[in-house]
């Protein structure tokens, strides 16, 4: 059953979806089990926090220092309206009267790996939009690239024709 799962749907969704088709009279189901979009939560901490595993360690919050300080550059220049975080997986989602922006936040010391692993995952979101502006990609990590990571940058856009930003924002 999951092989068929497609993919745009949770496994909550689909076995609603499946429930509904086949076992109204057989199952039950729980109502905490309807979830249906990922909402952002409001209590993101960016502060580093000690966290026990095998032994202490220090967690720093890269990816929400990251996305709080993309979020205040993007509200400054477009406004706050037009700037939505964490909707359905999307870190961040620019609207605009043209186009709609996606921005993929990772906390990669290189800008190609951050690259490397945003692209798969905002190509899913971008996939599954079914708002008909067009769509712009952008990569966000916290340095900039060096040489490999151009070079790497140019060879994506030329090698599969994707039109995509990498943008850095250095965080404290």
């Amino acid at each position: 059953m999951i092989k068929n799962k497609p993919s745009n749907k949770d496994v909550y969704q689909y076995m609603h979806e499946l429930y509904n088709q086949f076992g109204k009279e057989k199952m039950t189901i729980l109502s905490s089990a309807k979830r249906m979009k990922r909402k952002r939560t409001n209590n993101l901490t960016t502060k580093s926090h000690t966290r026990r595993a095998s032994k202490l360690c220090i967690v720093e919050q890269k990816h929400n220092k990251i996305q709080e300080a993309l979020k205040k550059y993007l509200v400054t220049k477009y406004g706050e309206r037009n700037v939505i975080l964490e909707d359905n997986y999307v870190d961040i989602k620019l609207l605009q009267k043209e186009y709609i922006g996606f921005y993929e936040v990772k906390s990669y010391s290189y800008a190609c790996e951050c690259i490397r692993e945003a692209l798969g995952q905002i190509l899913h979101y971008v996939y599954h939009d079914e708002d008909n502006r067009k769509k712009k990609i952008f990569v966000v990590g916290q340095y900039p690239p060096n040489k490999q990571d151009t070079g790497y940058i140019k060879y994506i856009k030329e090698m599969i024709n994707l039109d995509f930003e990498y943008l850095y924002f250095e965080i404290k």
